[in-house]
């Protein structure tokens, strides 16, 4: 894969060759088909045509770009490109996309990434329950089964959580829980409150799996319904998109955050069959000296971790940050998560 530091025009027949690692001349055509774009990044969806019939590379792809750095700004830990560049030559795809070409971005250049198109075979889901669970966790196991207790984890942006990362994190959260409870108003009542603090006083309890290796792996980070490809045509498998968050972690984390969204009755009917599925995949796939109760601990202490994420999304300001503190509350309750604090 090339990662080229020059400002290249991949819109161009030249300038996509050159990303490609192709000799100039066997890019024939490109053709922008479509074009979409939000304040993170833009996609532009490329027909392409080779000179030569004996390139076998995907005549459709997704260019997605991102924006130059603010100059100064520092850089950010663990992105899109750098995942690509890191591991798209490693990882099974699927349930990763087939990425060509991939560049981080720089103070005077757009980072991009470039990924076959899959617009044809998948899609993205409206809502979680177009999602096949099952698939979803088969998905998560199989990125989480390629890079169990890696060493090379000690590499990673994310890769090597230390006590001073993560007493740092606990003391952001404790310092913005009062405005938090001032905003939450009625939304929190008493035992809620006395959870949270009691989150804030537990040092870096909840967090002590990440300190000691075990079980940890390579996570998404972000597996919520719109960072999912869904097969249009039935008995395809899903794919995940959107590595911007990849860490290392324990892999019950990707699942307790897949399930933030749904409703409570939903989580309770499915989460013990999914995460034996995830165990069987596991198992499945070469993992070995990880059981049900370590499972199951895991899972509950990600809940436990997910108290944190309210009162993130409140101090980004948003209006999603009520919704996850319901569910939140009501998973720690169901899962007796105060006795691990």
């Amino acid at each position: 894969m090339i990662a080229h530091q020059s400002v290249l025009d991949l819109t161009s027949a030249e300038g996509l060759a050159e990303a490609l690692g192709l000799n100039p001349g066997d890019v024939a055509s490109v053709r922008v088909s479509s074009m979409a774009s939000s304040e993170r990044a833009s996609l532009i969806f490329l027909d392409v045509e080779y000179a030569d019939a004996a390139i076998t590379l995907p005549t459709r792809l997704v260019l997605k770009q991102k924006p130059p750095r603010r100059a100064g700004a520092e850089p950010p830990l663990g992105t899109d490109a750098e995942f690509y560049v890191r591991f798209a030559g490693k990882l099974p795809s699927p349930p990763v996309v087939r990425c060509l070409a991939a560049r981080d971005a720089s103070d005077t250049s757009p980072g991009y990434v470039l990924l076959e198109d899959l617009s044809d075979s998948h899609v993205g889901p409206v809502r979680d329950e177009d999602l096949d669970a099952g698939q979803a966790v088969d998905a998560l196991a199989c990125i989480h089964a390629a890079r169990w207790e890696s060493e090379e984890r000690l590499t990673w942006p994310r890769g090597n959580p230390s006590e001073r990362l993560i007493r740092s994190h606990v003391l952001w959260v404790s310092a913005h829980v009062p405005d938090f409870f001032d905003a939450a108003g009625d939304r929190l009542g008493a035992d809620a409150r006395r959870l949270y603090e009691r989150l804030c006083s537990a040092g870096v309890r909840p967090w002590q799996g990440l300190l000691d290796g075990r079980a940890l792996t390579l996570v998404h980070g972000d597996p919520h319904i719109g960072n999912f490809l869904v097969p249009r045509a039935p008995g395809g498998v899903v794919y995940l998109i959107d590595w911007d968050r990849w860490r290392a972690d324990v892999g019950a984390r990707d699942l307790a955050f897949m399930m933030l969204a749904w409703p409570p009755d939903r989580r309770r009917l499915l989460e013990q069959s999914l995460l034996r599925r995830y165990l069987d995949r596991l198992d499945t796939l070469g993992v070995r000296g990880y059981d049900w109760n370590a499972c199951w601990t895991d899972y509950r202490i990600c809940w436990v971790r997910n108290l944190t994420i309210p009162v993130t999304r409140f101090v980004q300001g948003r209006s999603d940050a009520w919704d996850a503190l319901g569910s939140v509350l009501t998973a720690v309750r169901d899962l007796g998560g105060e006795e691990l604090l």
